[in-house]
């Protein structure tokens, strides 16, 4: 008999858990910590692409004659790929965000299944999600920090989105 890894809660997942439903061969269980690790690379891209498009800003040189800096063909080529780069790499950050969201709905769903099928499930009503995003995670059960990470999983991602849209002229938000 294997010993398995413990959960985020540190105790060993059930086995049922191992054989549900997969992805590319990997257990749905199993998807946390690579979107973890996706949400922290995105994030870091997205660092990296504003660093990089500042300092190309910052250093462009060229003048006009009113005065007014201009970049040259090969920087603003160089500016648009950062560019283009800081976009993609916004919209990794959201997706990933929304993705981690919702695998811990999904999760929550097998905790409150497993542990205590009899209680009602919080998603039913988005008021009482946004309660338990809100609330000191001191003061919750192991189903209820679940529902908290997939809550503020998928209203920051949902934000990000948004926003990307927003930057992207797709939504005519007024300013």
């Amino acid at each position: 008999m294997s010993a398995q890894p413990p959960d985020s809660d540190g105790r060993p997942p059930a086995a049922d858990d191992r054989d549900g439903p997969t992805v590319r061969g990997v257990a749905l269980a199993d998807l946390g910590r690579p979107l973890g690790y996706a949400i922290a690379l995105a994030a870091v891209a997205l660092f990296c692409s504003v660093a990089t498009l500042a300092f190309l800003l910052v250093t462009a040189d060229g003048t006009t004659p009113s005065g007014a800096t201009e970049l040259d063909a090969s920087s603003s080529l160089l500016v648009a790929v950062v560019a283009y780069g800081f976009l993609a790499s916004f919209a990794a950050l959201g997706g990933a965000t929304v993705a981690y969201g919702l695998w811990s709905a999904w999760m929550s769903r097998r905790l409150r299944a497993r542990e205590s099928p009899e209680r009602p499930s919080l998603y039913r009503h988005p008021v009482r999600v946004l309660a338990v995003v809100t609330s000191d995670s001191d003061d919750l059960d192991a189903y209820e920090r679940r529902v908290q990470r997939a809550g503020a999983g998928v209203v920051i991602g949902g934000f990000l989105l948004v926003l990307l849209c927003d930057l992207l002229g797709v939504l005519d938000l007024p300013a």
